[in-house]
């Protein structure tokens, strides 16, 4: 009895796939949604072009958001090494093969007089490492020196989370600190 149950229902989604192919459907696993068929958190489906699609759009707006998270200039929030207006300088060469090879431990300055783009490389710098090095609970600080010093500054004789050692250790235990003249 239970067989004849399953070998109709064997049929029945049979019919459907050759049905779903016949209509242009390229991805039986997600029904060419892009996410995983039954998956409750909605993960991509790593077995077609629209959970691919949908992986780069995913990874793009988790960047974007620790770029706003971390404090980055507007103005800057768009830029990229490969956007970036300037390449012909030195340092966007330096910038790209320091972020290319960055091991997680090293540090990089920028010096230079003002307006020559420290802070715009810094910018696409900071998006490649995320793109490239970085998860979604990773922190990344972005601090102009006066703003950090001004915020240690005013915890001098707080108590609690506003306390000198509090801003402190949000400073010294994001995985990237980022300061900007």
């Amino acid at each position: 009895m239970l067989e004849g149950v399953f070998a109709r229902v064997a049929e029945r989604r049979a019919a459907a796939r050759e049905a779903f192919f016949a209509d242009g459907g390229v991805c039986w696993d997600c029904r060419d949604t892009g996410r995983e068929a039954g998956n409750p958190l909605g993960q991509p489906c790593h077995q077609c072009p629209a959970g691919q699609s949908l992986t780069v759009e995913l990874d793009a707006a988790r960047v974007r958001e620790q770029i706003a998270a971390a404090g980055v200039p507007p103005r800057f929030a768009g830029v990229t090494l490969s956007s970036f207006p300037r390449q012909e300088i030195w340092a966007h060469g330096a910038v790209c093969d320091f972020v290319d090879g960055w091991d997680r431990s090293r540090g990089l300055m920028l010096i230079g007089e003002v307006g020559v783009g420290k802070t715009g490389l810094l910018a696409a710098a900071l998006r490649r490492i995320l793109e490239t090095h970085f998860g979604e609970r990773e922190r990344v600080i972005w601090y102009s020196g006066v703003d950090l010093l001004n915020d240690l500054k005013a915890g001098f004789g707080q108590l609690g989370a506003d306390s000198y050692g509090s801003r402190l250790r949000l400073a010294s235990t994001a995985r990237l600190l980022i300061l900007d003249d």
